[in-house]
C-alpha cells in the first residue's frame, strides 16, 4: 500500500512475510535499458470535451520503458486504463514499480558482493601461492649458492 511517495513496510502492519529471491537480480538489471522519452499530454481540445494528445514538447523522463521490463520483470509492472485511449482495447497501459524494481538492485548489489568476494579469495589463494612458489625459488637459490661456493665455483 503507497501513501505518497512512501510505502507502508513495518513489521506490525505485514502478514505473511517471506524471504524474496534474489538470486537473478543482477541478471534483471542486466537486463534493464534506461531510456529517455517525452510522455504525451493530454489535453482538451477547443471545444473542450475531446482529449487529444498535446504536441508541446516537454522536458524528457529518464526510465525504463514497462514492456521492456514486463519480458523479464513482471512483477514490478502494473496496468491501468487509460479512459482516453482512441480505441477501447488498446486503453490497457503499464506502470513500474520503481519501488519494487529497486529490492532487486540490493539483490544485484549482494550478488555482486559475493561474486567480488570470491575473487578476492581466488586472488588471495594465488598471491600466497606465487610467494610460497618464489620462497621455495628462494630457498633453492640460496641452497646452490652455498653448493657453489662449497666447490668453489664464484658466482
Amino acid at each position: 500500500m503507497s501513501l505518497l511517495s512512501h510505502t507502508v513496510s513495518d513489521e506490525r502492519e505485514a502478514v505473511d512475510i517471506c524471504l524474496l529471491d534474489t538470486s537473478h537480480s543482477l541478471q534483471k538489471i542486466l537486463s534493464a535499458v534506461p531510456k529517455y522519452y517525452q510522455r504525451k499530454q493530454y489535453t482538451m481540445d477547443n471545444k473542450g470535451n475531446e482529449i487529444i494528445p498535446s504536441e508541446e514538447l516537454q522536458k524528457p523522463v529518464i526510465g525504463l520503458i514497462a514492456q521492456d521490463v514486463l519480458s523479464f520483470n513482471p512483477a514490478c509492472i502494473h496496468t491501468w486504463t487509460n479512459l482516453y485511449a482512441e480505441q477501447p482495447e488498446d486503453a490497457e497501459r503499464y506502470d513500474i514499480s520503481y519501488h519494487d524494481f529497486t529490492v532487486h538492485l540490493i539483490g544485484a548489489v549482494k550478488e555482486l558482493h559475493g561474486k567480488i568476494a570470491e575473487l578476492q579469495t581466488q586472488h588471495n589463494e594465488q598471491i600466497a601461492a606465487l610467494e610460497a612458489e618464489k620462497a621455495a625459488e628462494n630457498s633453492q637459490m640460496v641452497s646452490l649458492l652455498a653448493w657453489a661456493r662449497a666447490n668453489g665455483f664464484k658466482p
